[in-house]
């Protein structure tokens, strides 16, 4: 067995040691950092490690692994840390907790030499607000702090960073103890409740301002044209029909008129009482047309009342049938 296999082994092994219990999670936490960073030092870049890892612990992210690999440097730190911490994800337990207590090298074991800064924190604060909160230009602040336009911009730059991170922080549920993390579930789901409830709330309204708005006045527009048509009645009969008429009646051709002639002037006399008989002598009776959302409503009350009595009395004549052909 190859070296690097015998290091797979022990990875497959610590990894499922950290899902059996908490104690278990720590010693396997450990076992599974160093045999990581041992295994890191197998290969010369960053890349070939990743793609061995990749075919070999597919399980841990990226962020995982470089976490555990980092904690290999102080086994007893980590410990310490893992014993005392409520957090479950090792990225989260580096950064966190542990990312600040140890000296940042870089691959060659050399001090990273820190770049100096033009700017004390306080005074780069000062710059950064005299351009943002204040709006100051450029140019007079650099003037005003004694620096270089440059180094205003980048004041600038670093404090609105600053400040969208505060403002779009991301909360990692796994990094909140079980209470607050079943309080936070509760609080989403009272959230989406009411939001479900505001929007149900929002369609009706909309529904019920088109329907007012777009159908109704439609309606009534049309029943305005039609009763304007059935109180104009203009041409009810054709010149054919009034002179069959007129020749049916006039006293010097009356008699000379056929049977059939006169059983035609007849019903066309008949057929067009309701447009040649005068509205108020001969009202048109027309159905009352909602115009309103409650009146629709309203009305659909009345025909389900009608129609339930309507069944009603037919239930009744029916047991009345049957009880006279009982007796």
């Amino acid at each position: 067995m190859t070296k690097l296999e015998e290091l797979n082994r022990q990875i497959t092994a610590a990894f499922e040691r950290t899902k059996i219990g908490h104690q278990e999670w720590i010693d396997g936490t450990l076992e599974l950092a160093t045999a990581l960073a041992t295994a890191r030092c197998e290969f010369a870049s960053d890349n070939k490690f990743s793609d061995w890892c990749s075919k070999h612990c597919p399980d841990l992210n990226p962020h995982d692994r470089a976490a555990l690999i980092n904690m290999a440097k102080d086994p007893s730190v980590t410990r310490k840390v893992l014993e005392d911490t409520k957090r479950n994800s090792w990225k989260y337990i580096w950064e966190k907790e542990m990312k600040q207590r140890f000296v940042q090298v870089d691959t060659r074991d050399k001090p990273r030499k820190e770049r100096k800064r033009s700017l004390t924190e306080v005074k780069e604060e000062a710059v950064a607000k005299a351009q943002i909160d204040q709006g100051k230009p450029r140019p007079q602040v650099a003037k005003e702090f004694g620096i270089g336009e440059h180094v205003a911009q980048l004041a600038r730059a670093r404090e609105e960073g600053r400040r969208e991170g505060r403002a779009d922080a991301e909360v990692d549920p796994s990094t909140l103890s079980r209470t607050a993390q079943e309080r936070l579930e509760q609080a989403i789901r009272q959230q989406k409740r009411k939001l479900d409830i505001e929007f149900e709330w929002k369609v009706v309204a909309e529904c019920q301002r088109r329907l007012e708005t777009l159908a109704l006045p439609s309606w009534v527009k049309k029943i305005e044209e039609a009763d304007r048509v059935i109180r104009a009645r203009r041409g009810a009969l054709t010149d054919e029909e009034f002179q069959l008429i007129r020749r049916c009646v006039h006293p010097d051709s009356a008699q000379s008129a056929s049977p059939e002639m006169r059983n035609r002037a007849f019903q066309l006399l008949m057929d067009k009482k309701l447009v040649l008989v005068a509205e108020p002598e001969m009202p048109t009776t027309a159905p009352t047309i909602p115009t309103t959302l409650a009146e629709w409503q309203a009305a659909a009350e009345r025909e389900t009342q009608r129609r339930r009595e309507q069944r009603a009395a037919s239930r009744a004549a029916r047991e009345a049938s049957r009880s006279a052909v009982r007796s």
